[in-house]
């Protein structure tokens, strides 16, 4: 048995749409020559039309119940196209011969076979209506002849337009010019059809690589990949919006021009080549001898032919990106309409992901970032907490015990602020603190927002006594903060809290070592505030 396809699917339903239009046709064109049209056909030749009409309905209705079983369709199109065109040269000689309006016929029969199943299929058909011209050509009445006979007498031109011979053939040429051309167009749509299939299978195929949760520069990379590798591109650069500017996010396969330095590679959204890009929205192209901004110089040189694509919302310009155009045998190097098109797609779909992205990213950081102090919240610090104590579980492991500290701080008497000067002061007071502290600390040091006047501090390998001079640091930058309300008053010197707890080797969970550094900030507390205190080791001395 013939393997089943999507193709055999795909022509098991022409199949039936065409035999049904056959059907209902038969069965109005027969309706029409027995009442209407009755005076159109030769009473001898009669049974051989209702002949021809039974066979043919007889033909149609089995193939249409062929066409709801598995099997390949294509000797049931070649039965049903036989049935047909006999049937037709049937109704054709009975009707007038070459003079029967009904000719026509076989121009629509290899009209339809040709647009559902192809050019070789209506290149069969135009055979069997050429056979079938023949036929009638052959056995057609003689009513013809003498029409052309008289006419000739008052119109030569006419006359000769009436001969049976002239007839045949002006069918079998319009026959034959229709079946070409249905062909040409049919190929020519299904082609386009085909082209744009895969179009789309190959968007589909890389749209998993612009994954937006991976975070907007991801995508912008893995888009310069996809312009190189999957497209053929030689070169491709991608710029996004950032403050005003076109920023370079990513490229692929581009070399440095020696005499552009690297930090000249931003576009200023006011030149030229950006706004007549991304006034026209659509696909740009650049001349090996078109001048084009030093970014581009620097990347691709000064010669390459480049195609500018933009990268836009309804809303707003996201960015653009730049690939460089191949030449092909020889010829000047041009993007095919195909590959316009490509890339306006590929640009469209890019468009929305990294939109997406963006808005995934601001999301992300709303969730774990305090608004009024610009840092990581509560959510944050569990989260980076619990991937530092996983590193000393497995650096442990490998045998490698490295320390890691965490501290409290809390601003003495804060309430007070807030009570004396406001809430909005209060906010200030904060902020200011957590500039300090972020300042003071090492960059690989993690301030948040505990909570309230609290923050916490991660300090990844620090031992206890290194743990201990940075959270004394932080308390003395706090102190030395001058600091004015809103209202213009002075504020009172700022003085903070400090418990630091350390662990080294064996991990503990988020929850005791936050316990142990909580006891020393209390500890701190109650010595006096404006200390810090240490939980292994409460005795060391301020310096």
């Amino acid at each position: 048995m013939a393997r089943w396809s999507s193709e055999h699917a795909t022509h098991q339903g022409r199949l039936r749409a065409v035999t049904v239009g056959r059907v209902v046709t038969a069965l109005l064109l027969a309706a029409l020559l027995a009442t209407v049209l009755r005076d159109l056909t030769d009473p001898a030749g009669r049974p051989l039309l209702a002949w021809a009409f039974g066979l043919h309905l007889l033909v149609q209705l089995g193939a249409l119940l062929l066409t709801r079983r598995r099997t390949e369709p294509r000797s049931s199109v070649e039965v049903t196209l036989l049935a047909d065109v006999g049937a037709l040269a049937v109704v054709i000689a009975v009707t007038g011969g070459l003079a029967s309006p009904l000719a026509a016929l076989l121009l629509t029969e290899a009209v339809a076979v040709t647009l559902l199943f192809g050019r070789w299929a209506g290149a069969r058909a135009s055979i069997l209506g050429s056979l079938a011209i023949a036929w009638v050509f052959t056995t057609g009445p003689s009513a013809l002849d003498v029409a052309a006979t008289t006419a000739r007498r008052a119109d030569l031109s006419t006359g000769i337009a009436l001969e049976p011979p002239v007839r045949a053939l002006l069918l079998l040429l319009v026959l034959w010019i229709t079946t070409l051309a249905t062909g040409w167009v049919a190929d020519v749509i299904e082609r386009d059809l085909r082209r744009r299939t895969e179009d789309l299978t190959l968007l589909r195929e890389v749209t998993p690589d612009l994954d937006p949760r991976q975070g907007t520069i991801a995508v912008a990379e893995a888009l310069a990949e996809v312009l190189v590798d999957r497209l053929g591109h030689p070169a491709s650069a991608i710029w996004l919006v950032d403050g005003g500017q076109l920023e370079l996010t990513a490229e692929s396969g581009t070399r440095q021009h020696p005499s552009i330095e690297p930090a000249d590679r931003s576009l200023d959204l006011e030149d030229d080549l950006v706004l007549r890009t991304l006034a026209a929205d659509t696909v740009h192209p650049i001349r090996g001898t078109d001048p084009r901004p030093e970014p581009l110089v620097a990347l691709f040189g000064d010669r390459a032919p480049l195609a500018v694509v933009p990268l836009g919302l309804d809303d707003g310009i996201v960015g653009l990106f730049v690939v460089e155009v191949t030449s092909r045998l020889g010829r000047r190097p041009t993007l095919r309409i195909r590959e316009l098109r490509l890339l306006q797609m590929l640009a469209e779909q890019a468009s929305l992901l990294l939109e997406n992205a963006r808005l995934q990213t601001e999301l992300a950081d709303q969730a774990i970032t305090d608004a009024v102090t610009g840092l990581p919240n509560h959510r944050y610090l569990q989260q980076r907490l619990g991937a530092e104590l996983e590193r000393l579980s497995r650096d442990e492991d490998r045998g490698d015990r490295r320390p890691l500290s965490v501290a409290l701080l809390d601003l003495d008497h804060f309430k007070a602020v807030n009570d004396t000067y406001g809430h909005p002061t209060g906010d200030l007071v904060l902020a200011a603190v957590a500039e300090a502290a972020q300042r003071t600390l090492r960059g690989s040091d993690v301030v948040c927002r505990y909570g309230g006047e609290e923050f916490a501090l991660i300090l990844p390998e620090t031992n206890e006594s290194a743990a201990w001079l940075a959270c004394e640091r932080v308390r003395r930058a706090v102190r030395e903060l001058r600091l004015t309300a809103l209202d213009g008053r002075a504020l009172p010197m700022v003085t903070a809290s400090l418990g630091v707890a350390t662990i080294a080797g064996a991990a503990l969970d988020r929850a005791t070592i936050l316990a142990r550094a909580d006891e020393a900030l209390y500890a701190a507390k109650n010595g006096g505030r404006d200390r810090v205190i240490h939980d292994a080791d409460r005795t060391v001395p301020l310096p």
